[in-house]
């Protein structure tokens, strides 16, 4: 009985070498994958719980699943399932964990707990088992005699056996045994079969070969394919924008420049704009431009939705050497202000006998702090009646006319940002001809903010003031002037009689004709900057030259600038 059951399991054996040859297929196909998780999400980058050691290799891409777990609304029972939501590659790899970026845009934004399935594992060398002793007066095929049909089908016993030695070998070790036995016993029933399956491994190698040369090629030749030109910059310049082109082939239809400080985990992307067939172009503006160097890469898209690097990689990327931007030295625009101002000053209660009128126009070209911070041009009018406040006063004699007709040039020199000299020359005629005269100031600060100006002016035929001006910058938008003068004008000057000595008459007796009296004078103008360049200003003033021989002023002035 038992001889009968090992005859039979014998004739049976090669349909259950065929069945094992499937189902070692089978373990095969799954062994060839690899799953895990996403276990960080940095950015666009995503960390993976896949490594060297289970197979993954750098660039290879991998499944991006979302896992679900619901409760059926029928039946109560719990449903567990995941769907596709993208694809991923793998950037950086370590033993346990690898760095992935998104190819396209997943359906769903990836989250930590996704599940990533990596195919294509090539699997692990087969341990071959131990092989007993050889006794060659008792053996078949290697097998123990005391393993081997003692009668029956001596074929059949030495297939069974030579499968059962195959059991978790490669392709290769197959190929190799089932050609020796072919060799072996080229008579055999089963030497046709084994011999068709041998070159079907064969060509099924060979294909996979030549499929993965042809992967890697393509990879390698990616680049070349798609780019067309680019230039690399031999630097740039830190703060200051840098912009970047290339020319790609029809097969891309976007591209992208990826660009980090050295050690930085992560890249900041730029995209390009199309600039017309295959051209791209992108400025990186000052602002990322910080380091010393950067490292930059390039890559383009193709209509099928993936993402080729063309220059440089993730891994190794290009790098862009940064110079220290110089500063600045363009020169200050000039500013020019256009003003014209009026001022009217009564010393004497309204009375028509001690006053003062004044109108000047001013052109001002404003060059910078430090040097000639400006010059100044004009003209003006000065009129007024005065005299002596004796004659005036007790004795009713009339007053003198005077006035002046001028130019005037006006320099600022500034010794530095808060100190600068103003001088101002001037001539032009008067009541009694051709005459001059000018100005000399001191400015504590800057004319463009709060200042102290102290000076005093003379006046050819009219008199001489001493000036104590403070300028407030405090109010942008209501720019104010506090000024107090001492002045012996508009009559300071002894007057000239208007007819001969031998023609002198009583009417010409009833003129004073002798010095202004010193008086003191305060002034308050207020401004109101309409826009930024236009700003309109009224004044007001009391002066005197004594508690009774006193009055009012108004005044007022319009300034443009650009």
């Amino acid at each position: 009985m038992r001889a009968r059951f090992r005859n039979t399991l014998l004739v049976f054996m090669p349909f259950f070498a065929a069945s094992a040859l499937f189902l070692v297929g089978e373990r095969e196909a799954r062994a060839d994958e690899a799953t895990g998780v996403v276990l960080e999400i940095q950015g666009s980058d995503l960390l993976l719980d896949l490594g060297q050691a289970v197979g993954v290799s750098e660039g290879a891409r991998v499944q991006l699943w979302r896992p679900v777990r619901l409760k059926h609304p029928i039946t109560g029972k719990t449903v567990t399932d995941r769907f596709l939501i993208g694809t991923l590659q793998i950037v950086q790899l370590r033993p346990t964990i690898s760095l992935a970026q998104a190819v396209g845009t997943p359906t769903r934004t990836p989250q930590a707990g996704d599940v990533v399935i990596a195919s294509g594992i090539p699997p692990a060398p087969a341990k071959k088992p131990d092989k007993p002793a050889k006794d060659a007066s008792d053996s078949t095929y290697g097998i123990p005699a005391s393993n081997a049909p003692r009668a029956g089908d001596p074929d059949a016993a030495a297939l069974a056996a030579m499968f059962e030695s195959l059991g978790g070998a490669d392709p290769a070790a197959r190929i190799d045994a089932y050609e020796k036995y072919v060799r072996a016993s080229p008579s055999s029933r089963f030497a046709p079969v084994l011999n068709e399956e041998a070159q079907a491994l064969r060509r099924m190698m060979v294909a996979e070969s030549k499929a993965s040369e042809q992967t890697a090629t393509d990879k390698a030749s990616a680049k070349g394919d798609l780019l067309l030109a680019f230039i690399t910059p031999a630097g740039a310049v830190a703060g200051v924008p840098l912009e970047l082109g290339m020319q790609l082939r029809d097969g891309a239809v976007g591209a992208v420049v990826h660009l980090r400080a050295p050690k930085q985990p992560n890249y900041q992307p730029f995209p390009m704009t199309p600039m017309g067939r295959g051209y791209f172009s992108t400025v990186i503006p000052g602002s990322a431009l910080i380091n010393q160097h950067m490292e930059f890469f390039a890559e383009a898209a193709t209509s099928a939705g993936e993402m080729v690097a063309v220059v440089g990689s993730s891994t190794a990327p290009a790098e862009l050497p940064l110079e220290p931007r110089l500063p600045d030295h363009e020169p200050a625009p000039i500013e020019t202000t256009v003003a014209v101002s009026t001022d009217f000053a009564d010393y004497n209660r309204l009375r028509d006998n001690d006053y003062m009128l004044q109108v000047e126009g001013m052109v001002s070209l404003r060059y910078g702090d430090i040097g000639i911070r400006a010059l100044r041009t004009g003209f003006g009018v000065y009129s007024g009646y005065g005299g002596n406040v004796r004659e005036l006063d007790e004795d009713d004699l009339d007053p003198r006319k005077v006035g002046l007709t001028y130019g005037y040039l006006e320099t600022e020199i500034g010794f530095s940002y808060g100190a600068s000299l103003i001088g101002r020359a001037l001539v032009g005629l008067g009541e009694g001809g051709v005459s001059g005269g000018g100005h000399v100031m001191f400015r504590i600060g800057n004319d463009k903010h709060t200042n102290l100006v102290l000076g005093g002016e003379l006046l050819g035929g009219i008199g001489a003031r001493g000036i104590t001006q403070l300028e407030l910058a405090a109010f942008r938008r209501f720019p104010m002037l506090f000024r107090v003068e001492v002045t012996n004008q508009p009559a300071g000057a002894t007057g000239e009689p208007s007819v001969e000595p031998a023609e002198e008459s009583e009417a010409s007796q009833k003129v004073s004709q002798g010095k202004g009296k010193v008086g003191a004078r305060a002034v308050l103008q207020l401004g109101w900057r309409v826009q930024d360049p236009l700003v309109f200003s009224v004044r007001v003033s009391y002066q005197g030259r004594s508690i009774d021989h006193s009055g009012p002023g108004v005044g007022a002035a319009v300034s443009y600038q650009w």
